[in-house]
């Protein structure tokens, strides 16, 4: 990403990008009917006490209002959990040689996977944007009617830095 990009909260404060860490690593949790598909989680991390985009009135409401999502040195970590319903839809979309994969949950994001091509893609988390591209090495479908198997293997960058390489299998069968 070009120096100067910001992540702009309520329209009025920005927080430059260089302020904000990015770590991508692979979902946890219990198998079961998704078993086969690899969930990527994102977790924004900014400093809070060490900030010099921040306000002092605006450090004071943040730490008080994010609670345990601050760390004892300062912290702030926000990333891609559940909703508060603990439930995160998924739309998946074929469209024109093109894949299109929504999720809506506590982060939502759109990610459309072409092989052979790079998107902007974002993040919204609850404290804001957080903008990468979304580089598709490949995307094979094969399917019967309403069964079959998708494949993409992709990279997600920031700031032009690899963060994540990816394989999502999905597999769609009968009930």
């Amino acid at each position: 990403m070009t120096e100067g990009r910001k992540l702009w909260i309520g329209g009025r404060l920005a927080i430059p990008e260089s302020e904000l860490e990015y770590q991508c690593s692979r979902a946890s949790g219990p198998g079961g009917q998704h078993v086969n598909v690899t969930d990527t989680v994102v977790q924004l991390r900014f400093h809070v006490l060490g900030s010099p985009s921040l306000p002092d009135e605006v450090r004071v409401r943040l730490l008080a209002i994010a609670g345990r999502s601050v760390t004892s040195d300062g912290w702030l970590l926000a990333d891609e959990e559940p909703s508060e319903a603990g439930t995160v839809k998924t739309l998946l979309r074929f469209a024109d040689g093109r894949v299109t994969l929504t999720r809506r949950g506590a982060v939502r994001s759109e990610m459309t996977f072409a092989a052979g091509e790079c998107h902007t893609i974002f993040y919204e988390l609850p404290l804001g944007r957080l903008t990468m591209e979304l580089h598709t090495d490949s995307a094979c479908a094969s399917f019967d009617g309403a069964c079959g198997t998708l494949e993409l293997c992709y990279r997600l960058t920031v700031r032009d830095e690899t963060v994540s390489e990816n394989r999502l299998t999905v597999t769609l069968a009968p009930r």
